[in-house]
């Protein structure tokens, strides 16, 4: 399949590589020219566990008609760029072009639904670990679960193709029935390790030996699934808890995107993960005091960011 990843952050950079090294076209757009320079000349450095990966990796561009049409369109992009993004890449999208959101956050199906198709939107969450070490070059922190899932019957058909497509690059793929619980578990994953992280300056897995940050999880818990039951969402987890736990330590050594936004001075997507927890709160009146303060200690770290 013919497939444009859009974004070369780390994540993106990551499947980039490894749809890449499975032998398939795949194509990088990117809208920082440094970075698109950059990857042109040198090609993308991958390292996984003790191995280092120098790739030839020429197709990256920030012109999209220069990619032509794409069998498949994989977002990637910061939550809050997702519809710059998704105009962005329109003249690489045809009829038969699906387009998968594996981003952070919510609110990412909706910007691109504005201009794609139900039936050719489909929804994913990952959970492996990621760091940019500079631009080209990733490091693979950590293993996690790849799930993906359609948004309606019709697109039920290219889940297969999706999932062969990611099982081939090594980042083994699992389908499920209900997007939306997708996202939410996501959510929820999202909520309890990225701000926590990114306050507190430290790597997934320390999470797990402090108990007062498992404790401050447990109550972010509390008021996101009472939000969540209020508005008929299926959680994906018996035990929530317990899956953030897994996650955080099987991604030990990774840095959260948050916190390595917050290291870079750049923009969080903590509106998106968090906030999004306490715009749906306000909406059905239930209220989310741990989630708010949580999105204003980020917001405020963002502000002081550059004087620090």
């Amino acid at each position: 399949m013919k497939t444009v990843v859009v974004g070369a952050g780390a994540m993106g950079t990551f499947i980039a590589a490894r749809l890449f090294m499975s032998g398939h076209e795949v194509w990088l757009l990117e809208v920082n020219d440094k970075r698109v320079t950059k990857i042109k000349e040198k090609g993308i450095c991958l390292e996984e566990n003790d191995d280092i990966n120098n790739l030839k990796f020429s197709t990256i561009t920030s012109d999209p008609k220069e990619i032509g049409v794409a069998d498949a369109v994989i977002i990637m992009v910061k939550a809050f760029d997702t519809e710059d993004a998704v105009k962005l890449v329109l003249p690489a999208i045809s009829e038969g072009t699906i387009v998968l959101t594996l981003q952070n956050g919510m609110g990412n199906i909706e910007l691109i639904r504005k201009y794609i198709s139900k039936e050719r939107v489909m929804a994913g969450t990952t959970s492996h670990g990621a760091l940019l070490i500079h631009d080209g070059h990733v490091r693979h922190t950590g293993v996690g679960d790849t799930i993906i899932g359609a948004l309606s019957a019709d697109s039920e058909k290219h889940t297969g193709k999706l999932k062969a497509l990611f099982d081939a690059s090594g980042i083994n793929t699992s389908i499920s029935d209900d997007a939306n619980s997708l996202l939410w578990g996501k959510l929820l994953i999202n909520m309890s390790i990225n701000p926590l992280t990114a306050i507190m300056r430290i790597k997934n897995g320390r999470i797990v030996e402090l108990p007062h940050l498992v404790e401050i999880i447990k109550q972010m818990l509390v008021e996101s699934l009472e939000v969540a039951t209020k508005i008929g969402v299926n959680i994906p987890y018996d035990n929530p808890l317990e899956k953030i736990i897994k996650v955080c330590r099987n991604t030990s050594q990774n840095c959260s995107s948050m916190f390595q936004d917050i290291l870079a001075g750049r923009r969080t997507e903590i509106n998106q993960i968090n906030g999004a927890i306490v715009t749906y709160g306000l909406q059905c009146g239930i209220e989310t005091p741990v989630n708010k303060m949580l999105t204003e200690l980020v917001m405020s770290i963002e502000q002081i960011r550059p004087v620090l």
